[in-house]
């Protein structure tokens, strides 16, 4: 994607000279080394050649089959075939995930976006290590994962059964245990990105000399890297809807099931079932929620603007504002995920309330309780 330049921003003398801003090496290679372990395709590889970028994704995606498929023949050879099952649905959910990540042709990848933002950021005329994006969204990823291991670690120790075995299926099946968590965190990091600049664009809209056709300008860019960038990660989170978000149900239903077996019996089982189950739900509820914040920032954007108009007398500067308020009228951000779900803090109510109601109607038919 070319990226066309953004008009000059009229800022007043007193404002520093806009900051070259740069990508940092540590979300280079974080990103980098993401890549190589879970096969997913954001766009920190580089390539000069095309079919060299084909060559690598084809190998991304031999690297996910052939570690899926080791683990899901150790699965049936040594577990219950339920359990077998179980841990299938994970496994086959990761593949969907990466083929989505490496085959969805969108010339917006999450490295051109976070790219498209960092110019962005220089007209804005800010410091983009102030956001500290990088180490929060590392920092996101590390603490997900690391309750994972922490909980696989508790429950195989207690119960060697249930899990994977031998020890290399076990460590192989971590790969698509955690990549859920990962690009969910990054799905949620876009409009949590978009959100920062949208901040900063309402605070320069507060500065009298700012020129509202270049912040129009500003405002098109973000809609549009958002958007675009969008496109993909909507599908990842349509098949975590409709193939996470029912294990999550049936996970529920089996820990009540277990409640009514053994009780205080097996306290340790259902504290991490009940973990496993909150920090999926979490993650789940994570882009909405982002989203949600980014749409009412837009609303606040709007308010400044109507503030403005209260003050300003220049007939050219008011007929300039106008017209900003009614393009952020006219286009605001889509967040419907594929034009469907609705992202925002309607969505995590909806689907508590959907688990909640099924599973009542679940107890209630199998007499549970």
């Amino acid at each position: 994607m070319i990226i066309k330049p953004l008009p000059t921003l009229k800022f007043n003398a007193l404002i520093k000279p806009a900051p070259i801003n740069k990508m940092s090496k540590l979300m280079l290679y974080f990103f980098r080394f993401l890549h190589i372990v879970f096969s997913y395709d954001m766009g920190f590889f580089q390539f000069k050649s095309y079919i060299v970028k084909n060559i690598f994704r084809l190998i991304s995606i031999l690297q996910c089959i052939s570690i899926c498929g080791t683990v899901i023949y150790f699965l049936f050879v040594n577990l219950d075939k339920f359990f077998a099952i179980w841990y299938t649905v994970f496994i086959v959910q990761f593949i969907i995930n990466v083929l989505i990540l490496n085959l969805s042709g969108n010339k917006m990848t999450y490295y051109r976006f976070q790219r498209a933002l960092l110019l962005l950021d220089s007209e804005l005329k800010v410091d983009t290590s102030t956001y500290n994006f990088e180490l929060k969204i590392i920092l996101c990823i590390f603490v997900s994962i690391s309750c994972r291991c922490l909980l696989t670690y508790s429950y195989c120790s207690d119960y060697i059964e249930n899990c994977v075995k031998p020890v290399l299926a076990e460590v192989l099946y971590c790969v698509p245990w955690f990549s859920l968590d990962i690009v969910l965190i990054v799905y949620s990091s876009i409009f949590y990105s978009a959100y920062c600049r949208l901040v900063k664009l309402t605070s320069n809209l507060k500065n009298t000399y700012i020129d509202i056709c270049g912040c129009q300008y500003l405002y098109i860019s973000i809609v549009d890297a958002t958007e675009q960038i969008k496109i993909t990660f909507d599908n990842v989170f349509l098949v975590v809807l409709l193939i996470d978000f029912p294990e999550v149900m049936v996970s529920i239903y089996l820990l009540l099931l277990e409640l009514k077996k053994y009780w205080m019996n097996i306290l340790l089982t259902t504290s991490l079932n009940s973990f496993t189950i909150f920090q999926s739900l979490v993650l789940m509820f994570c882009p909405p929620l982002c989203a949600n914040i980014l749409l009412a920032q837009t609303e606040k954007m709007t308010i400044v603007l109507h503030n403005r108009l209260l003050q300003e007398k220049d007939k050219n500067r008011i007929k300039d504002i106008k017209r900003l308020i009614r393009y952020i009228e006219a286009r605001p951000f889509n967040l419907k995920a594929r034009g469907i779900i609705p992202l925002n803090a309607s969505l995590p109510v909806a689907m508590l309330n959907f688990c909640v109601t099924y599973l009542i109607v679940a107890i209630q038919f199998s007499h549970l309780y």
